[in-house]
């Protein structure tokens, strides 16, 4: 049997077209159907991305090397960070839409944005020192940087 982690790239893929579907309702002026699908739409994306957070870590194996802490942070511990505050984030953007306390949504936006942005300072210091295998964590950090755009957004505004 197959875990669910393994099911939350196919969920992601479904709720960003359901995202894509709550939009183009908003657009139309649809109007039972369009906070409705978008919000619904944003928490199963959060769900998606809480379940990515807990695939198991997969550390390329070097002819007898063990993995030293900088390892572990860069293909472990950091992408499971960025994905639960990317969930944090998402799951903000969606009690925006539903209008609910702003005290709530500020709070996690100023959570979310700030761990995805210390994700991400760890993230190119450790790049620039030279860890170079990158391409492992590159589908975390493009959705985290664009939520920490919206993150910023928000809390601004």
């Amino acid at each position: 049997m197959k875990s669910v982690t393994a099911h939350a790239p196919l969920m992601e893929r479904i709720f960003l077209l359901g995202l894509l579907l709550g939009g183009a309702c908003i657009l139309l002026h649809l109007q039972p159907f369009d906070i409705t699908v978008t919000s619904v739409s944003l928490f199963g994306l959060g769900v998606a991305y809480i379940l990515s957070a807990y695939k198991p870590i997969e550390i390329p194996q070097n002819d007898g090397e063990t993995a030293g802490m900088k390892v572990l942070l860069w293909y472990g511990i950091i992408p499971k960070v960025l994905w639960i505050s990317s969930a944090v984030s998402v799951i903000a953007i969606a009690l925006v839409l539903l209008n609910s306390d702003p005290r709530g949504y500020k709070q996690m936006f100023f959570i979310g944005g700030s761990t995805i942005a210390v994700g991400l300072v760890i993230t190119v210091g450790m790049a620039v020192a030279g860890l170079q295998a990158i391409r492992g964590i590159v589908p975390i950090l493009l959705r985290a940087t664009v939520l920490l755009a919206v993150d910023v957004y928000f809390l601004l505004h």
